[in-house]
């Protein structure tokens, strides 16, 4: 299981609802507050094709954490993920101030772009601060097989 945060496009990827800007992000961590509400949504864009197995969600100690994460294969907005059923959705469970999660099997297979919502936090109130988050997994190699002639026999 490789960390996949240098396969991150920095350039192409957001933070939605917070004080930070996705390129302070250093490895995924920083400190990160939300403004409006206590929500936050990532798009995450992949420089190639990745297989997802697992997060983690690095705490503070603060208790204003976030409680769930919902991530979705493509970009989603903040309406489209309250509408749209989850690839897959997690509770939080820290420990040592990270909550670290396997992402069940083929659930976010070879994806170049995804979507984490986090809903809410662990006290329910109106602000949700957190470090950052981590992707491990694998990088998926293709071939590119365009203008290649494919088949048996002549």
């Amino acid at each position: 299981m490789t960390d996949l945060s240098p396969f991150i496009d920095q350039d192409k990827s957001e933070i939605l609802n917070t004080n930070a800007k996705f390129s302070q992000l250093q490895n995924m961590k920083f400190n990160i507050q939300s403004e409006a509400d206590a929500e936050v949504l990532f798009h995450i864009t992949f420089k190639s094709s990745v297989s997802l197995s697992e997060i983690c969600v690095y705490g503070t100690h603060d208790q204003n954490k976030p409680s769930q994460i919902q991530i979705y294969n493509g970009y989603l907005s903040f309406d489209q993920v309250k509408s749209v059923k989850p690839n897959v959705s997690l509770a939080c469970n820290y420990k040592l101030d990270c909550s670290k999660h396997a992402v069940p099997l083929n659930q976010l297979k070879s994806v170049g772009e995804i979507t984490v919502y986090i809903p809410s936090n662990e006290q329910n109130t109106d602000e949700t601060e957190f470090q950052g988050l981590g992707f491990f997994g694998k990088q998926v190699h293709s071939v590119d097989t365009r203008g290649q002639k494919l088949g048996c026999g002549g």
